[in-house]
């Protein structure tokens, strides 16, 4: 007997549940808006920071995402084309730094509900412990985030 004969319901979960690994990569500036973000999925995902929230608009308007602050660590991250999701069910980022000091944050889903925005992507709203990098100091990120879908 197997898994799906002897409990669909967890089979179906099982099925059902996803866990996605993304590698982010953000490039020091002093100006902001000047900052380079990069990532291992760019046709997904999409970084929203101080002076650069325009990228993040023109993948899905109006999204209730937190007003960014570089210096706070807090910035946002959009990630799209999952298919149809039904719920995050957690999300945490590892922040590792040039010259070796490295964090865990773990994320809230902002005033989404259950991480999705109205087309069906996930929106996270970053509060890390570090700020997002530097002027002259390079962020690598590996967001790591669990989700349902449909």
């Amino acid at each position: 007997m197997d898994l799906q004969e002897k409990d669909s319901g967890v089979y179906d979960r099982l099925l059902k549940s996803v866990q996605l690994p993304l590698e982010i990569k953000v490039v020091a500036n002093a100006t902001p808006a000047s900052k380079v973000h990069s990532s291992d999925l760019p046709s997904a995902v999409v970084i929203a920071s101080e002076g650069k929230t325009a990228d993040i608009e023109a993948a899905e308007a109006g999204l209730p995402y937190a007003t960014p602050v570089d210096a706070d660590g807090k910035y946002s991250i959009l990630i799209q084309n999952l298919g149809e999701v039904d719920k995050v069910l957690e999300a945490r980022i590892i922040e590792t730094k040039d010259g070796g000091s490295t964090t865990v944050s773990r994320v809230n889903s902002g005033t989404t509900v259950d991480g999705k925005t109205p087309a069906g992507n996930i929106l996270l709203d970053i509060d890390a412990t570090d700020s997002l990098a530097t002027a002259t100091q390079d962020s690598q990120l590996v967001l790591e985030i669990s989700y349902r879908r449909k």
